[in-house]
């Protein structure tokens, strides 16, 4: 049978416990808060120069677009070659692809973000 002393003590600890589990959870999480406060006062900060950089983007995707679909000239590739692989090809034009419609969904976040927020909250 337990004392009165050990049953006390496994009643505190029981009570530390979960403060100890909220503290170390905020410590934990304070530095991701911290860096989540940066990073909007940094967006903040380029929110004057988004066309200007959408445009930059845009450039960028159209020269990627313009290196996966070119053709490969045939004088180029030796007999047994290489150098236009379909599989390469396909794979550079799947990542082209999948890069351009995270930068059309990043750049019209908002139009889009206030509906989706207010529909899952």
């Amino acid at each position: 049978m337990a004392t009165a002393s050990h049953k006390s003590f496994w009643l505190n600890a029981g009570a530390l416990l979960p403060a100890a589990g909220v503290s170390l959870s905020w410590f934990c999480c304070l530095p991701l808060g911290l860096f989540g406060v940066g990073a909007a006062a940094f967006g903040f900060a380029l929110a004057p120069w988004r066309p200007w950089l959408l445009g930059v983007a845009g450039v960028f995707l159209t020269l990627a677009f313009y290196q996966a679909y070119r053709p490969v000239p045939m004088e180029q590739c030796e007999s047994g070659a290489g150098c236009a692989a379909p599989v390469n090809r396909r794979r550079q034009r799947l990542v082209v692809w999948l890069v351009a419609l995270i930068t059309v969904a990043l750049a019209t976040t908002s139009y889009w973000a206030d509906w989706v927020l207010y529909w899952l909250l």
